[in-house]
């Protein structure tokens, strides 16, 4: 996907399409590596946390990652032991 993008930003710049450029790859480029730092900033913390006494209560990186797009980053039950990040 990445790739992608800088496709397209390299074309924006090969036929001098400026507004494109600034208005569309700069912002795809950065909400992109925005999202993939914070997933993976979530998987580091999900690996060095200990499940080992109840593997039931790790958290599905998924399901972090859709509620945080459907919830607009509010947690659905933010009391629950199995938070990934807490607040």
């Amino acid at each position: 996907m990445m790739l992608g993008i800088v496709i397209k930003g390299f074309n924006a710049v090969y036929f001098e399409n400026m507004p494109e450029f600034y208005h569309e790859f700069i912002p795809q480029l950065l909400m992109l590596g925005a999202l993939f730092g914070y997933m993976d900033a979530l998987i580091i913390v999900k690996w060095l946390t200990d499940y080992s006494a109840d593997t039931s209560r790790a958290p599905s990186i998924v399901t972090v990652m859709i509620e945080m797009f459907l919830n607009f980053g509010t947690p659905q039950n933010p009391d629950a032991e199995d938070q990934l990040i807490t607040h």
